[in-house]
C-alpha cells in the first residue's frame, strides 16, 4: 500500500452475544471508524489511529491487540483516570442490530483538548488521507469541531491531492439534536472528497426520496467521489460526475450486521489505494463486507478474512 492513513474516532468496549440477563456475553471492543482501520490493516494498509484512551488495563488490553493487527498507536492519547465507554450489540432474527450506549465520560470527548498544533502539523505532512465518520465529529463540543475544521482546511491546502474520506454513518443517539448533525456537516463537508454512506441514513436525516437527491447535495459542496450503499439494493458510485448503479453479487441472510459498513469502506479503501477503479472497489468491498456479516461482532477472525486479502493481491 502507498498511501499513510491516519483514522480518526472512537473505540469503545463491547458487548456482544445473547444479551440477556443471566447469559454469558462476550467481550471485545469495537468503533465505527476503529473497525475499518483494523480491516484496512489486515489488507496490508498503512494506517495509524487517532483517538484518546484510558490508562486502565482494558485499555492496554485494547492497543495491544491493535499494536499486533499492524496499527501504529503512536497517535493515541492516553488519559489519565479515563476508561473506555461501552456499548452492548443485540441483534433480531434478522440479524439486524441495536446498540446501546454507556460513553458519556470517553476520553475520546476531549480529544482536540489534548492535541496541540505541533501534533496537527505533524498530521499534515505526515500523511497522505485522513478518514473519519458522523460518529466521530458527534463526540466533540463545537470548540473542538472549529479545531477540526480548520485542521482539515489547512490539510487540504497544503496539497489538493491529498483524500479526505467521510462516511455519514448516521446515528440519532449520538446527537444532541438534527440541526446540530447539520450544522457539523456544513463544518465539514466543504473539505471532503470522498464520501461513503447509506441512503437509509440520508432518508433517516435529510428525508431524501431518492438517491438523486443525495448526489446533488454532496456535489454542491465540492464532494468529487460519492458512493451510497443501499444494502441488497444496486450501490450508487458517482466520480466527478459520472453515475453508475453496481448490484451486489448475491443477496445475503445476515447473521449479524454489525461493522458491515465499516468492512465495506477498509475493503473499498484498500482496493482504491491499490489502483483499482472505483468500480471493482466497490465490487470488492461487497463481498468482503458480505463475508463480515456472516459471523457475530465487529471484528471477525483473521481466518475469515484471509482469502479477501489474498483475492485483493490478485486483482
Amino acid at each position: 500500500m502507498s498511501s499513510k492513513l491516519l483514522a480518526i474516532g472512537e473505540c469503545m468496549l463491547e458487548l456482544s452475544g445473547e444479551m440477556q440477563l443471566g447469559s454469558q456475553a462476550k467481550l471485545n471492543f469495537g468503533g465505527d471508524v476503529l473497525n475499518t482501520a483494523l480491516y484496512y490493516a489486515r489488507f496490508g494498509g498503512d494506517v495509524s489511529f487517532l483517538t484518546a484512551m484510558g490508562d486502565d488495563d482494558f485499555s492496554n488490553q485494547i492497543l495491544k491487540v491493535w499494536n499486533d493487527e499492524n496499527i501504529d498507536t503512536s497517535t493515541v492519547l492516553r488519559l489519565k483516570d479515563r476508561l473506555p465507554g461501552l456499548y452492548g450489540i443485540q441483534t433480531d432474527s434478522n440479524g439486524e442490530r441495536s446498540f446501546h450506549y454507556w460513553r458519556e465520560q470517553a476520553p475520546i470527548k476531549d480529544l482536540f483538548h489534548h492535541l496541540s498544533q505541533a501534533d496537527l502539523k505533524k498530521y499534515i505532512d505526515e500523511y497522505q488521507c485522513l478518514y473519519f465518520s458522523g460518529i466521530s465529529i458527534s463526540r466533540w463540543d463545537e470548540v473542538q469541531l472549529e479545531i477540526f475544521a480548520d485542521w482539515l482546511k489547512e490539510f487540504r491546502e497544503k496539497n489538493q491531492n491529498k483524500a479526505i474520506i467521510f462516511d455519514l454513518n448516521y446515528r440519532p443517539k449520538c446527537w444532541q439534536s438534527i440541526e446540530q448533525t447539520k450544522k457539523y456537516l456544513n463544518m465539514i463537508l466543504p473539505f471532503v472528497t470522498i464520501i461513503v454512506t447509506t441512503f437509509d441514513d440520508e432518508e433517516m436525516l435529510f428525508s431524501d426520496e431518492s438517491y438523486q437527491q443525495t448526489l446533488d447535495r454532496y456535489t454542491s459542496f465540492g464532494v468529487k467521489t460519492i458512493v451510497i450503499k443501499q444494502g441488497s439494493s444496486p450501490t450508487i458510485v458517482s466520480k466527478n460526475g459520472r453515475t453508475i448503479q453496481i448490484i451486489p453479487a448475491k443477496k445475503i441472510d445476515p447473521l449479524d450486521t454489525t461493522a458491515a459498513g465499516d468492512s465495506f469502506n477498509a475493503a473499498f479503501l484498500a482496493s482504491i489505494d491499490k489502483g483499482l477503479d472505483v468500480e471493482k472497489a466497490v465490487e470488492f468491498a461487497q463481498s468482503f463486507a458480505a463475508e463480515i456479516i456472516q459471523h457475530q461482532g465487529a471484528i471477525i477472525d483473521k481466518k475469515h478474512t484471509s482469502k479477501y486479502i489474498n483475492k485483493l493481491k490478485e486483482l
